[in-house]
């Protein structure tokens, strides 16, 4: 990629007040005085958030381009379709109902009833091709809509609204056909929780951004994790074994 960029000033020239001119879009070279602007602002905004998918403590969490320019927050409050992104639950209910990796599922053309106006609805693979009967396994592995549907179909969205209710990513979804190729919208925070399920062996955690907060004599007044320790104040015996916290994560997959 090219990025244009213009030079702000010259060698000999006062460091440079990034927070008093607003330079959002300032990169500044080793030497504080000189400073490049970019030519070309964003006119798309992105976001990003990492999350521990074991305690759900936020890691990075980046919400646009600037803050100054728009403190809209896209990690929390921008409701976005998931796309994609949603077939693994939707795949994750199935294997709940019986469905194994290499249960076969039809791969061909698929037309609903889709709306009011008596039109069909006619989902399509990204390629536009159909490949046949195909198993589970290579269906999420190509992530093919249209056996994404019909599996939705067969075990009924009741199972799919339930499993996007308990992992967090809608409390109603309706229950549509093209609900699970991820027509609903939710956050970028929901979607990341719920796939944390996926890697910490079924667990649901809950996101969280401030771990704790101290006095000024280091005393916690507040803290993400409510977990009750008593042996943890216990003076410190090399010999003793360690405190085993109780896990309240909900069990959901």
């Amino acid at each position: 990629d090219v990025v244009y960029v213009n030079r702000e000033a010259q060698e000999g020239a006062p460091p440079l007040d990034d927070e008093a001119s607003g330079a959002d879009n300032a990169i500044v070279a080793a030497d504080p005085r000189i400073r490049w602007r970019l030519k070309q602002i964003p006119t798309a905004n992105g976001a990003l958030v990492a999350l521990d998918p074991h305690t759900g403590r936020v890691l990075a969490m980046v919400g646009g381009y600037s803050q100054r320019q728009s403190a809209f927050n896209r990690v929390t409050q921008a409701l976005r379709q998931p796309g994609s992104a949603f077939k693994p639950f939707v795949y994750a209910a199935a294997l709940d109902l019986g469905y194994t990796p290499s249960s076969l599922v039809l791969d061909a053309p698929f037309a609903a009833p889709g709306g009011e106006d008596g039109k069909l609805w006619i989902p399509l693979n990204y390629s536009k091709e159909f490949f046949g009967p195909s198993t589970l396994r290579l269906g999420i592995e190509k992530s093919r809509n249209v056996m994404t549907v019909r599996l939705a179909q067969d075990i009924g969205m009741e199972p799919i609204v339930d499993y996007a209710r308990r992992f967090g990513l809608y409390e109603n979804l309706p229950p549509y056909l093209s609900m699970s190729l991820g027509a609903g919208e939710t956050t970028l925070m929901q979607l990341a929780a719920a796939y944390a399920t996926f890697v910490n062996g079924g667990k649901r955690v809950e996101p969280t951004v401030i771990d704790r907060v101290q006095d000024r004599n280091g005393k916690s007044i507040l803290t993400a994790d409510a977990r009750a320790c008593d042996s943890c104040k216990a003076d410190f015996d090399p010999a003793s074994e360690p405190p085993i916290l109780p896990d309240p994560r909900a069990q959901i997959l």
